[in-house]
């Protein structure tokens, strides 16, 4: 069963930024990388790997003790983030 968190990350209409989710809050990490315009097809690998760096920390730094956030990378794979770990968690949805 999907959380409520989960299921609002999956319905978010498609970005070519990473999308986070945690708390109730759904955020994309776009103010990461500036220099990507609005019309912008595709992030590069750096811009990508920096929005999901710097959109696990923001998740990370938020959540409480016993809290789970979500990543949504523009190509479509979702990532748990918990305290518990250092590493985000690849899932399948």
């Amino acid at each position: 069963m999907k959380s409520e968190l989960l299921q609002s990350l999956m319905d978010a209409p498609e970005s070519v930024h990473v999308l986070v989710a945690y708390n109730g809050k759904l955020a994309n990490q776009a103010y990461v990388t500036p220099e990507v315009t609005a019309d912008a097809k595709k992030l590069t690998k750096a811009q990508e790997k920096k929005q999901f760096q710097f959109g696990c920390m923001r998740i990370s730094d938020n959540l409480p003790a016993d809290g789970i956030g979500y990543v949504r990378t523009p190509n479509g794979k979702y990532y748990e983030i918990s305290r518990s770990s250092r590493m985000a968690k690849l899932i399948t949805v």
